[in-house]
């Protein structure tokens, strides 16, 4: 976004964008945006769908949770002038096909599932609000033994060790990531304390028992890789070092289970959630800086 522009700036091989960005060569490998419908969850200030919108997609719908987030997004859109392009605002956590006007050909989620305490929940959700696929970009929840890999960043954000977790009545492992900064203007959860980063296998389960088939998950780049995907997968930070995973899932609409109340049950290391448990956090962070 520019001082006088509310339409984020892309520079895409040293050319400045507004209707393309670094996942958009990503989607149109796996889905030509041309006459299909489109939701973004989690848009933010609407690039992603913006740029699907402006490949000839039938409808795009960017739904956002966050109020300056959503009036961002609202101006760019006004901006943009793409009367195919619509921005919501709704909590993810309660969506369902009534409030964003119908089903879609596929449905986006880059940067949105690891901000959820249950991520199941949501993905069962995304199973009735596609016809076909999902596009999910995502992190997961490395091995603690692989911790000294990760990015700094990821690193001293998760707490320690693996949790056993029962999301509505399933088992799950991941690893808690406690919400840090003021809900309102931070880039996490609306209201939640903490969130879920499930394994890569805790993933795969939830993305099946909510109803979808897995037709590609991309952790690291590599040669087989498209070149596309390669580049912007790249780019956005794919691999283990950031605990990120791209997936194309396409929904089993006869597998599609209930998105009901979600229900969580944390069974082990609830007391890290709870205040002094951050604060022991934030002081093992203190004396691993200073060395000590």
């Amino acid at each position: 976004m520019t001082q006088n522009s509310a339409l984020r700036v892309f520079r895409i091989d040293g050319v400045e964008r507004t209707d393309t960005t670094f996942r958009t060569a990503i989607v149109e490998n796996f889905v030509t945006p041309a006459g299909k419908s489109f939701v973004d969850l989690g848009a933010a200030d609407g690039y992603e769908g913006r740029a699907i919108a402006a490949r000839g997609a039938s409808r795009v719908v960017g739904v956002e949770g966050k109020e300056s987030l959503y009036l961002q997004a609202e101006a760019a859109a006004r901006e943009a002038g793409l009367p195919n392009h619509s921005i919501l605002r709704a909590d993810v956590r309660a969506i369902d096909p009534a409030q964003t006007g119908g089903t879609f050909d596929c449905a986006m989620c880059f940067g949105l599932l690891y901000h959820m305490s249950n991520p199941y929940n949501l993905l069962k959700r995304i199973a009735h609000l596609t016809d076909d696929l999902l596009l999910l970009e995502t992190h997961i929840a490395p091995d603690p033994s692989r911790d000294a890999l990760l990015f700094a960043k990821h690193r001293d954000a998760l707490l320690p060790g693996l949790r056993r977790v029962t999301l509505d009545g399933e088992d799950f492992e991941g690893r808690i990531c406690p919400h840090v900064g003021a809900h309102a203007v931070s880039k996490g959860s609306l209201d939640a304390a903490w969130s879920l980063w499930l394994t890569a296998g805790s993933l795969a389960k939830a993305l099946t028992r909510a109803g979808f088939d897995i037709v590609h998950w991309i952790e690291e780049v590599d040669a087989a890789t498209p070149p596309a995907v390669a580049k912007f997968g790249a780019m956005v930070g794919w691999g283990h070092a950031n605990t990120k995973v791209f997936v194309v899932a396409r929904v089993n609409r006869d597998r599609r289970v209930a998105f009901d109340v979600p229900s969580l049950n944390l069974e082990s290391g609830a007391d890290a959630l709870r205040p002094e448990g951050r604060i022991r956090r934030r002081l093992r962070r203190l004396v691993r800086a200073a060395g000590l």
